[in-house]
This record gives C-alpha cells, structure tokens and sequence, in this order.
C-alpha cells in the first residue's frame, strides 16, 4: 500500500535510526543491507520533524517517539502490533490500530 502510493506512511529520523539498529544489532545485518533497506524506507515514506515531545507511553518510553511522529505528521492512525500503544487506544485523535484492524476497515484482509 505504501509502495504504490495507496497510503502515505510518515517516518521520523529517531524511528529510522531505531529500525536500522535493530537491524545491525539484533538481526546482524551487513552495511549493504542495511543501505537496501534505508533505500526502501525512504521511497515509501514521508520523513517528518517531530516537534513536540511527549510521555504517553511510560512502559515503553521509545514509543513515544512513534507518537511524536504521527502528531507532527498529522496522521489519524497508527497502525502497530506495539501492545504498549495497542493499550494507549487513541492519544490527541490519534488512533492506535492492529494491522487486523486497519485492513478490516479498508474492506481488506490481512
């Protein structure tokens, strides 16, 4: 859906360093691979400058970044598997959604 323009998907620095460094630490990627996967990223999303800080997820604070992301972006969901923003629900209309959930809405299936 992203790939082809369908939805737009916004993406902060602080959440594209996140996933790189999972991906060089957890997951052992290579540079190349990781440069592949930059490369996508940034072809299929947005990148926005959150300017606002926030402390809504005190479970898992890194999260909170995700939800600077979608306030800077205007967005009117987040679409997750996150638990910790599952439980939040919605946070200043912002809507905390499964991907289950998003697609059923969208009349798809996951």
């Amino acid at each position: 859906m992203a790939l082809d323009g369908e939805i737009e998907v916004a993406i902060s620095q602080s959440i594209v360093d996140e996933i790189l460094r999972v991906l060089r630490e957890k997951f052992k990627w290579q540079q190349p691979d990781l440069e592949g996967a930059l490369a996508v990223i940034q072809s299929c999303t947005r990148l926005v400058n959150a300017k606002r800080t926030f402390n809504v997820v005190p479970s898992d604070p890194d999260d909170n970044r995700v939800v600077e992301c979608a306030d800077a972006a205007k967005s009117a969901a987040i679409v997750t598997g996150d638990k910790d923003l599952l439980r939040l629900g919605e946070y200043d209309g912002i809507s905390m959604v499964s991907m289950r959930d998003f697609l059923d809405r969208r009349g798809e299936t996951a």
